[in-house]
């Protein structure tokens, strides 16, 4: 998104990051639906994406986007999401993000119980990976040079470069990698988000 601002600038466009409610925006435009997991959904993409926001400065005469879609629904409320959930985040009452283990994921330190949940560095995604709405999604082959920038044990002792590169930078704050790595959980090993299969519906325990 940086790189955007600073494109719009340099053509005379003065463009700042906007601190508006996009979710519920792409909702009411029609460009995106809210599923049972509280993720937003878009045809042809799926709930894999991220939606920034820039605020930019134009002529009114230039303002030219009117919404032509009606909001809809995409959400099939087969469960899966709310079967497969680790924290039991997703229910019939809604989402509860009180129990959603990626919303602690980021802080200064993970209760016990999301530590004990985790199924991947980086994040959760269990109620992406299930959701049948992804099924088009394919997964890519994972390179040799990802598969050793996300070793454990090279993570545990520090040597994190290569997964930045991979990854970005805010994953160096406050060893949040180093510490992720080396979370013991009760499924065995956490691994890298690159070797998910593709979505299936999840086995009854």
């Amino acid at each position: 998104m940086m790189g955007l601002k600073k494109a719009l600038e340099a053509v005379g466009v003065r463009a700042e990051r906007a601190a508006v409610p996009v979710k519920s925006l792409l909702v009411a435009w029609g460009l995106a639906a809210c599923l049972d997991s509280d993720m937003l959904y878009m045809p042809g993409i799926g709930t894999r994406f991220v939606i920034q926001a820039l605020m930019v400065a134009l002529q009114e005469d230039e303002l030219t986007f009117t919404p032509k879609q009606a909001p809809f629904q995409a959400c099939i409320h087969c469960k899966r999401c709310q079967r497969a959930c680790p924290g039991g985040a997703i229910s019939p009452q809604g989402y509860d993000w009180r129990k959603c283990l990626r919303a602690y994921e980021d802080g200064p330190q993970m209760p016990a119980w999301v530590m004990e949940r985790m199924t991947c560095l980086l994040g959760c995604e269990v109620c992406q990976d299930v959701c049948p709405l992804n099924h088009f999604i394919q997964p890519r082959p994972v390179t040799e040079e990802e598969k050793a920038a996300f070793d454990l044990g090279r993570l545990i002792a520090g040597d994190i470069k290569p997964a930045l590169a991979l990854i970005g930078k805010n994953m160096k704050k406050g060893g949040k990698l180093t510490a992720q790595a080396a979370v013991p959980t009760k499924t065995g090993p956490i691994c890298c988000p690159f070797w998910r299969s593709r979505p299936r519906e999840p086995t009854a325990p």
